[in-house]
């Protein structure tokens, strides 16, 4: 999504998990990075997220039917700026070993 390259981490024990998340009219995620590579499709709505590329902010806004490869180790958050929820499909590639998700705090600005 950023340019960045991404392979499937080394692990003994690799896993794909699937999910489906909501976010509800004006919810965000929190800030958050991802360990190992993730693939999220927009099923319904509209989210907005913000990246923390080197301390320089970068949003990009994804409708229904976009597809997102995330990065690796970018602190970013989603939110749902409109007035009705969005669904996104969340595939992690990962291990037992790697947080698919891992909450951070916000960024100094």
């Amino acid at each position: 999504m950023l340019g960045d390259e991404f392979s499937y981490p080394s692990a003994e024990y690799p896993e794909i998990t699937s999910s489906i998340v909501r976010l509800e009219a004006g919810a965000e995620t929190g800030w958050h990075l991802h360990e190992a590579p993730m693939y999220a499709y927009i099923l319904d709505g509209t989210l907005e997220v913000t990246y923390d590329v080197d301390g320089a902010m970068v949003t990009k806004t994804y409708h229904e039917g976009d597809a997102i490869m995330e990065g690796l180790d970018i602190p970013h958050i989603g939110k749902n700026l409109t007035n009705r929820p969005v669904s996104i499909l969340v595939v992690n590639i990962g291990s037992s070993d790697l947080a698919n998700s891992l909450p951070l705090d916000a960024p100094e600005q």
